[in-house]
């Protein structure tokens, strides 16, 4: 006759299986076309339409690959895009 807190439905909000929904390949295609395709082509139609950019060093490369795949990381995993590029 005591409280019994209640179980969340999982299948009514539809996270059956939301935290074993990570898929490597989705996640790389995610990230090639998020992260490492665009950026090159904007430097790319830059340079030939002559758009002011700064230019990078390496040290600056490589810290923005690793912010915007952890970036990525993170909002590939909470947005729960493997069940949304399928």
């Amino acid at each position: 006759m005591g409280w019994e807190p209640m179980e969340p439905d999982y299948a009514l909000c539809g996270m059956t299986n939301w935290v074993g929904s990570f898929d490597p390949i989705r996640f790389i295609y995610f990230m090639l076309a998020t992260v490492l395709i665009p950026y090159p082509t904007y430097v790319f139609v830059a340079t030939i339409f002559d758009w002011e950019h700064r230019a990078k060093r390496p040290a600056r490369h490589y810290q923005d690959i690793l912010h915007a795949t952890s970036y990525g990381l993170i909002v590939f995993i909470f947005g729960n895009y493997a069940q949304t590029l399928k």
